[in-house]
């Protein structure tokens, strides 16, 4: 074959490739760069966890699929904080002919710093994928990043145009994913940063003590406006379990179930430490002396020893004898009569008191569930702060038996130790 009947080699300049001599014709004539487009973004560093359910609280929906950004789609990713952000971007160069030119590429997203940069990349037509990473890394700090890229290259006819997405940053890769109720969907997700974000903090010991005080008190009692699907306030369902708290937040929970719903926010933002339900009571042969049971306990705490509670109100001997409204009733002045317990639940937290929980002393910390925020060293302390005293107590009619509105209340028999903090 003559050397001019050769397939040209493209220059960097987009100038004919055809031999000196050669006609205007030449069939082989490669052509400047006319367009570069960005057909997709995928994430490389993300967790690759998340669901795009946001109808519900159910661990349902499917994986957002990989690229996450096209041009047709943007979906949301999860990624650990101070971390840089590794991406493959994949471009089309056009046309089929064009010629080959080397150049720059840069990625700049305007609200958080972050930088992808690359040089001398040969852009040769059809698509072209790169691996990038960005130069600097995620703010340490629980948040919602709406992450507009702009990209733009230094070839003759240049690329600008940008990628959109939304990175939820959480301190580290959710935990415990394998349980249902702690999986990640985009409604928990977005949820758990609403809750944590505004604190400002990585510090897991603050967060949990922030997260219990914004359910200041507990139920006993199932409340109308909640519906029943949820199982009010134990919240034992097949709807996301404890997750439906964040709708009903003002109507409150069982203790257990707001012990629940802290651990699965910490749980689903990656927090360190170890996260554990108890339940502390006291047993009535030795009243004084606080004890935990594990949340595997089948009937935990006082529950194996029926006809005896702990009380939230003071009681006296002259309450001996006396009747009770079924625990924790509205009464008409307004106030709520005495709540009878079988346990207090608490959050039983390890973690280092830092930020992150990377730094400070490992300290572990009891969290009350319904207990206005309150957090202690102990069992004993819990037992001795959340309850005024341990009664036995029998079945009884409120207010007495021949009233038309009778409820099934209680009646203190005989108060069995009581707690002076």
């Amino acid at each position: 074959m003559p050397p001019h009947d050769r397939p040209p080699t493209p220059s960097s300049s987009g100038a004919s490739a055809c031999p000196p001599g050669s006609s205007a014709s030449c069939p082989f004539q490669c052509k400047p760069i006319s367009s570069i487009s960005i057909v997709s973004l995928k994430f490389l560093s993300d967790h690759d966890l998340l669901k795009d359910n946001e109808k519900d609280w159910k661990d349902s929906g499917v994986r957002y699929q990989k690229p996450e950004w096209t041009t047709s789609k943007g979906d949301p990713v999860t990624h650990s904080m101070d971390l840089a952000v590794s991406v493959e971007l994949t471009l089309q160069i056009e046309p089929p002919d064009a010629c080959s030119e080397v150049g720059d590429i840069r990625g700049e997203s305007i609200l958080n710093g972050l930088v992808f940069e690359k040089t001398g990349v040969t852009f040769a037509p059809g698509p072209l994928t790169l691996h990038m990473e960005s130069a600097g890394k995620l703010e340490k700090t629980v948040h919602v990043l709406s992450n507009s890229i702009h990209w733009s290259t230094t070839t003759s006819t240049a690329l600008s145009d940008s990628t959109s997405d939304t990175i939820f940053v959480t301190v580290d890769q959710p935990r415990d994913t394998g349980n249902h109720t702690h999986a990640v969907t985009r409604k928990r997700m977005r949820m758990a940063m609403e809750l944590v974000s505004p604190m400002a903090s990585t510090n897991p010991h603050h967060v949990v003590h922030e997260l219990m005080k914004k359910i200041p008190g507990y139920a006993l009692k199932a409340n109308p406006a909640v519906p029943s699907k949820f199982n009010h306030p134990k919240y034992f369902n097949n709807e996301g379990g404890a997750w439906p708290i964040a709708d009903y937040i003002e109507y409150s929970a069982e203790c257990q179930a707001i012990v629940r719903f802290a651990r699965k926010i910490i749980l689903q933002l990656g927090f360190p430490g170890e996260a554990v339900m108890v339940y502390v009571y006291a047993d009535p042969a030795s009243p004084k002396t606080a004890k935990e049971d594990p949340e595997s306990t089948a009937m935990p705490a006082l529950h194996h020893h029926p006809g005896y509670s702990l009380v939230d109100q003071e009681v006296t001997e002259h309450d001996v004898g006396r009747r009770y409204p079924p625990s924790q009733t509205k009464m008409p002045d307004g106030t709520t009569s005495m709540g009878f317990n079988a346990f207090e639940a608490c959050l039983k937290f390890t973690a280092k008191n830092g930020p992150e929980g990377k730094s400070g002393s490992l300290e572990t910390h009891y969290y009350p569930g319904g207990e206005n925020g309150s957090r202690e060293k102990s069992a004993d302390a819990v037992l001795k702060h959340s309850f005024q005293a341990l009664v036995q107590f029998t079945s009884a009619w409120y207010p007495n038996d021949d009233d038309p509105n009778k409820l099934p209340g209680l009646k203190i028999t005989k108060i069995i130790a009581i707690y002076d903090d």
